[in-house]
């Protein structure tokens, strides 16, 4: 093929084909196809077609994917050449021998070390203006090669401005810091280079000049004023004006008595406009750093803390929909906090982005997202494709500059070898750096898939305030493995927050977390400690020791939605017990502080017994409505129905919403406690109708024993 009727792909500043020079149209011009030769360009190697469908085409069935996969290849055979693309077993290839692309071409100068020309094949922005529809891996992945290729060309400009520099050569030192200011026009030590160099030529005004520039642009991106450039701009401002630096050595020329005259009439305008300069750049300083303040002030950054997104599921098959949440919760276990990230509770950030609405596919929204929870970085991903053959992919980003800690990662695999996937993404994790792993980077805990998915359901269930579910999901996942901790660690929570189904699963679950916490994370392994005891399960601590232990972690873990829980539940039933005649408002406090973090149905349902212990009513209405929405036939629900019944209904409605509540069973646990949400509200006659209906519906001999 002649060089005149070659075929090349652009891609850096826009997306075209172009043949015989001009752009193909028709086939060539589909965005998908497009979008494939880019994948297969910038690849360089083959690419199985699997991988090619989870970016190009996610929302469709692997049947319909592929045909529409086999439909662009053979329409970009007959635009390109038959042999333009090539099948490799079950995978693709691009032949840049006779398809030629501007991003292949710039990865080679740069790998030949010939930066003048790679800095001359950067045509801008990698697949400027260019998007797919309904491909957010595809979108995810070019945000990440846009980073890469603007970082590698700004090195490269960078280092050609360098050299020009070690020559001596002020004129092309500034043409190419001119060239990375355009850029990269936030960098203050890059705004400083230009301006020396400008200087060094003699333009001293257009260095002060940039100087004001670059504070309006930092302020306009709420970004800090650098003060060293204010303060280099001063500098060249009260300077003598050098003789300007030729373009070599050898032609340095001389200064003459003209030249210096006009130099001198010059210097008292340059003097008002670095004045001016310098004026703009303070004023800009301080309310740039008035509203940083501010800012600063709403809301406290964590550098160290992860916001990790539910999972993006594409496919037609419904059954991979529990991994939207599960690898949150499954990745979220691997950021420890021990020298490294700390993942914040999965269920809090699943909580924000419902109330926000799912802005996972836009990087910006996701980042803004992040910093209102105060992380400092991001991790989202997707999962795509069947049970038999799926594909992972997860990305982590610094919350607040945008910068790609971790680039997107595929990994492959069948649902039937989730924990081997989970081990896959969190080694690529660590080798770049992106955390300290505690848990085996060859699993999540355990090799069972069975119990990650018994796990899953059982976060998913506590979530929902299903904690009775939650329990025989986690009770049965230990069953699955007995080494489970991460199971054990969430049995504990529940067991601890809601009196457990079994008291023996209970135990065991205490034993085996306690045993193995070196495995869990330092927030908690503060959390277990405090509910274990210092000394683990097996010394039984005071209530003054758990309530101690318990405040102490929720002041270190501020966002931890199950300490402030477990703090409103100590004072809610043993507050007034040890004396504290507050205990009522310290356990509203503690429990309202919980559902900012995370709406549990427990949490909401005391929330409910409180504003009924204090006959208010209205208050009471609001946290059954949202009761209501949560689990609308729960018995937390359903007893504060009761509540409400009792002061507001008639004798028969009462009488429905009590059997209603006691036929969940939870009425004999709650009577245990002696129903303390009642106490100064339900009339005897009531207590009275109530320990009947319980004697009456008991099916165990313990829920008789309770009824008494």
């Amino acid at each position: 093929m002649s060089e005149d009727s070659a075929r090349r792909l652009n891609v850096l500043g826009g997306a075209i084909i172009l043949g015989d020079g001009a752009p193909l149209g028709g086939a060539g011009a589909h965005r998908h196809r497009i979008a494939l030769l880019t994948l297969l360009a910038r690849h360089q190697l083959p690419v199985s077609r699997d991988k090619l469908i989870a970016f190009l085409w996610p929302e469709r069935d692997t049947e319909a994917a592929r045909n529409l996969l086999k439909v662009a290849v053979h329409g970009l055979r007959k635009v390109l050449g038959e042999d333009a693309i090539r099948s490799v077993g079950d995978q693709l290839a691009l032949d840049l021998a006779l398809v030629s692309c501007d991003v292949a071409d710039f990865d080679r100068a740069i790998a030949a070390k010939d930066l003048a020309t790679a800095a001359s094949l950067y045509g801008g922005v990698f697949l400027d203006g260019f998007f797919l529809k309904e491909a957010p891996e595809f979108d995810q992945w070019v945000e990440t090669e846009r980073t890469q290729l603007a970082a590698t060309y700004a090195r490269v400009i960078e280092q050609l401005a360098s050299d020009a520099d070690a020559r001596g050569d002020a004129h092309e030192a500034a043409r190419w810091y001119r060239v990375l200011a355009a850029h990269d026009p936030l960098r203050a030590d890059v705004a400083m280079r230009l301006m020396r160099a400008l200087a060094a030529t003699g333009d001293s005004q257009s260095a002060i000049r940039h100087a004001t520039v670059f504070a309006t642009l930092r302020e306009s991106a709420e970004l800090d004023v650098e003060p060293s450039v204010a303060q280099l701009a001063h500098e060249l401002s009260t300077a003598p004006t050098p003789a300007p630096r030729a373009a070599s050595y050898d032609e340095a020329p001389v200064a003459t008595a003209a030249t210096s005259e006009r130099r001198a009439k010059r210097l008292p305008w340059m003097g008002i406009g670095a004045s001016l300069a310098i004026a703009v750049i303070v004023v800009v300083g301080a309310a740039r750093a008035r509203t940083a303040s501010s800012r600063a002030a709403a809301t406290k950054i964590n550098s160290n803390a992860v916001a990790i997104f539910p999972f993006r599921v594409s496919g037609a098959d419904p059954s991979l929909a529990y991994l939207g949440d599960g690898m949150a919760e499954l990745l979220a276990a691997e950021f420890t906090g021990d020298g490294g990230p700390s993942a914040l509770d999965p269920a809090t950030v699943a909580r924000a982005v419902g109330r926000e609405g799912d802005s996972t596919a836009n990087r910006e929204l996701t980042m803004a997202l992040g910093r209102r929870l105060g992380a400092g970085r991001v991790l989202t991903g997707s999962v795509v494709g069947t049970p038999q053959r799926m594909t992972v992919n997860a990305t982590l980003l610094d919350a607040e500059s945008g910068e790609l800690l971790a680039s997107a990662m595929l990994v492959a695999g069948s649902a039937d070898s989730l924990p081997k996937i989970i081990g896959a993404v969190a080694a690529k994790l660590l080798s770049r750096d992106a955390g300290t792993w505690r848990l085996s980077a060859k699993d999540p805990g355990t090799t069972s898939t069975d119990a990650l998915r018994s796990f899953i359901d059982g976060r998913a269930q506590y979530r929902a305030g299903r904690a009775d579910d939650a329990f025989r999901s986690f009770a049965h996942a230990l069953d699955l493995d007995s080494t489970f901790v991460l199971a054990a660690y969430w049995l504990t929570v529940n067991a601890k927050i809601q009196r457990p189904l079994s008291e023996t699963t209970a135990r065991r679950a205490y034993e085996l977390a306690w045993s193995a916490r070196s495995r869990l994370g330092a927030d908690r392994r503060e959390l277990l400690e405090a509910m274990l005891g210092a000394k683990g399960p097996g010394v039984s601590q005071s209530y003054a020791d758990f309530l101690r232990a318990i405040e102490r972690t929720s002041v270190n873990q501020p966002t931890s939605p199950e300490a402030w829980i477990l703090l409103g539940d100590l004072y809610f039933h043993r507050g007034s017990l040890a004396g504290y005649p507050d205990w009522a408002a310290r356990a509203r406090a503690a429990f309202e502080r919980g559902v900012s973090l995370d709406t549990l149905l427990g949490a909401v349902s005391h929330l409910a017994s409180l504003a009924y212990r204090d006959h208010d009513m209205k208050t009471h209405a609001r946290w059954l409505a949202q009761l209501e929405r949560i689990g609308p036939e729960h018995s937390l629900t359903l007893r504060e129905q009761y509540a409400a019944a009792i002061v507001g209904s008639n004798a028969d409605g009462v009488r429905t919403a009590r059997e209603r509540w006691v036929r969940t069973g939870d009425a004999y646990r709650d009577s245990y406690d002696g129903f303390p949400w009642a106490v100064g509200i339900m009339p005897s006659s009531e207590l009275d109708s109530l320990i009947a209906t319980l004697t009456q519906l008991a099916r165990t001999d313990e829920e008789r024993r309770r009824a008494i």
